[in-house]
C-alpha cells in the first residue's frame, strides 16, 4: 500500500520503485577501475606487482558512476584505479611511487648527460685558451733566441745562453701538442656522447664567458627538493610509510554488516541472522589467529620505514654536501681570478722590463727565461681557475637536480 497524495499512480499503470538501501563500512570503487566480461565484473587486483584479475558482485551506487563492491575485494587490497583498458592479466605493474622514481633516475640521466656535454665544452675552451698561451710564448722564446744570437755576434752572449733559450723554446713546443692531442681526444669524446662521427666542435672563447646569476651568497636549502635522487628517497619513504599502514591494516578486524529485507551477507541475502553473527565472529576471529603473523608484517614494514627515514636523511645531507662543494669552489675560483689578473698584470711587466735590460745592460738571459716562464705559468693558472668558475656553476646545475 502506497501514498499517492499528487496523483501521480493511476489505475493500472507501471513504475520503479526505489527501496533505499544502507551500508556500512561498503567498499566503494570508481566504474572506471572496472571491466566486464560476459556481463561479470572484473577489477585488476595487484599482487606481487602483478595484475590479477578479480571477478566482483557488484551494484551501482545512485550516480551510476561508482560500484559498491559486495565481494571480491578485502579492505587492504591493491586495485589498478586507470588504465584498466590497457592491461592483460598478469602483466607486471609499477606503483606511482616506482613510476615517480623511474622519472626521477630518467631526470638524473638527463641531467648527468647534460653536466658531461657542458664540462667537455668548457674543457676545450680551456684548452684552446691554454694552447693558444702557449704558442704565443713559444714565439716569444723563438724571438729571444733570436736576440741571443745577434747578441753573440756582438760579443754579448754565448752559446750557453742560446742553448737554454733554445731548450725552453722546445720545451713549450712540445707543450703544444699535448695540448693539441688533448683537444681532440676530447672533441672524439664529446662527438661519441652526442652519438655523432668525429669531427671539429665549433666553439666560443672562455674568456667571454659570463654567469649573470650571483652565487657568492648561496642558495636556499629548499632547492634541493629538485634533486631527483632526494625526490627518490622521498618517494621510497612515502612507500614506506604506506606499507606500515596497509601492514597495520590487517590487524585490525574487518567487519561489514550489510542487509536486504533486514541482513544480507557479502554473497547475498540471510535469513537466517545467526548465519550472519557466526559469519562476522569468523571475520573477527581470523586476525587474532594470524596475529603473530600480522605482527610481524608490520615489524618488518616498520623496519623498512626506518630504513628509509635515514636512506632519505643521508640522501639529503649528501645532496646538501654537493651543494656546499660546488658554490665552495664558485667563491674561491672568483677570488683566485681575482688575484692571478694581479699577479698576471705584474708578470707581463716584469717580462717587458728584463726583456729591454737584456738588450741594453747586464742583465741575463736567465732573468728573461724565468720571467716569461713565470708568466705562461700564471696565464695557463688564470685559464684553469676561469675554468673551475665555469666548473663550479656546471656542478651546481648538477647537484640542485638540473631545474
Amino acid at each position: 500500500m502506497f501514498r499517492n497524495p499528487g496523483g501521480i499512480l493511476h489505475s493500472g499503470a507501471s513504475g520503479n520503485i526505489v527501496i533505499p538501501e544502507t551500508l556500512d563500512n561498503a567498499l566503494i570503487i570508481p566504474c572506471s577501475a572496472t571491466f566486464e566480461l560476459q556481463d561479470q565484473v572484473f577489477a585488476y587486483k595487484i599482487i606481487d606487482r602483478k595484475a590479477v584479475a578479480t571477478r566482483l558482485v557488484t551494484s551501482l551506487t545512485d550516480d551510476g558512476k561508482r560500484y559498491v563492491v559486495k565481494s571480491g575485494l578485502e579492505p587492504g587490497d591493491t586495485i589498478l584505479a586507470e588504465g584498466v583498458g590497457m592491461v592483460r592479466d598478469g602483466q607486471e605493474i609499477k606503483t606511482k611511487e616506482a613510476w615517480l622514481m623511474m622519472q626521477d633516475y630518467e631526470q638524473a640521466a638527463v641531467t648527468g648527460l647534460i653536466a658531461a656535454v657542458a664540462s667537455q665544452y668548457y674543457t676545450l675552451l680551456m684548452l684552446d685558451r691554454q694552447i693558444e698561451l702557449t704558442e704565443s710564448t713559444a714565439v716569444k722564446f723563438q724571438r729571444s733566441v733570436e736576440v741571443l744570437e745577434a747578441m753573440k755576434d756582438a760579443g754579448m752572449a754565448n752559446e750557453t745562453a742560446i742553448a737554454q733559450m733554445r731548450g725552453a723554446y722546445w720545451q713549450v713546443k712540445a707543450s703544444t701538442e699535448s695540448i693539441a692531442q688533448a683537444i681532440k681526444e676530447i672533441e672524439n669524446s664529446l662527438c661519441a656522447t652526442l652519438g655523432e662521427t668525429p669531427h671539429g666542435i665549433e666553439r666560443g672563447n672562455i674568456d667571454t664567458v659570463e654567469f649573470t646569476a650571483e652565487l657568492k651568497t648561496g642558495v636556499p636549502a629548499a632547492l634541493l627538493e629538485r634533486r631527483p635522487d632526494v625526490r627518490a628517497a622521498e618517494h621510497n619513504l612515502a612507500g614506506a610509510y604506506y606499507a606500515v599502514n596497509v601492514a597495520r591494516g590487517s590487524m585490525l578486524p574487518s567487519l561489514s554488516l550489510s542487509g536486504a529485507a533486514g541482513w544480507t551477507n557479502s554473497a547475498g541475502a540471510v535469513v537466517n541472522p545467526g548465519g550472519l553473527i557466526l559469519s562476522a565472529a569468523g571475520s573477527l576471529f581470523q586476525p587474532i589467529f594470524n596475529a603473530r603473523a600480522n605482527a610481524a608484517k608490520v615489524k618488518i614494514a616498520k623496519s623498512q620505514q626506518e630504513e628509509a627515514k635515514l636512506n632519505f636523511r643521508q640522501t639529503v645531507l649528501d645532496a646538501g654536501a654537493e651543494v656546499n662543494n660546488a658554490l665552495t669552489l664558485y667563491q674561491s675560483a672568483s677570488r683566485r681570478i681575482e688575484a692571478r689578473i694581479e699577479q698576471t698584470k705584474a708578470l707581463e711587466e716584469a717580462v717587458e722590463k728584463t726583456e729591454y735590460l737584456m738588450r741594453y745592460s747586464s742583465t741575463t738571459y736567465l732573468e728573461v727565461l724565468t720571467a716569461e716562464q713565470s708568466l705562461l705559468s700564471a696565464q695557463t693558472d688564470l685559464v684553469q681557475d676561469r675554468y673551475d668558475l665555469i666548473y663550479s656553476v656546471i656542478s651546481l646545475y648538477h647537484a640542485l637536480g638540473g631545474r
